[in-house]
């Protein structure tokens, strides 16, 4: 007998603050490197803060929609704790 589909369940609580928090530091990450175009500020190297924006906002996006992915598909229900 085939297992019925899993639904989703909305991200809470430290997942939901972790997904938050890497949003606000890739943003952060990503104005910094527009008003570095018109004005330079100080010693940030606009390559380094380009290739720290890029990571974050990867590991932000797809890491995460694959660590979920893996979760439901590979992991029962009822051992997944929140």
């Amino acid at each position: 007998m085939a297992d019925a589909p899993r639904t989703p369940r909305p991200a809470s609580g430290p997942t939901l603050r972790r997904r938050v928090g890497v949003l606000l530091v890739s943003t952060t990450l990503g104005l910094l490197l527009r008003v570095m175009l018109v004005h330079p500020i100080g010693p940030l190297v606009h390559g380094h803060v380009l290739y720290a924006h890029s990571h974050v906002a990867f590991l932000g996006s797809v890491f995460n929609t694959f660590l979920v992915a893996a979760l439901q598909h590979y992991v029962p229900a009822g051992q997944v704790r929140a």
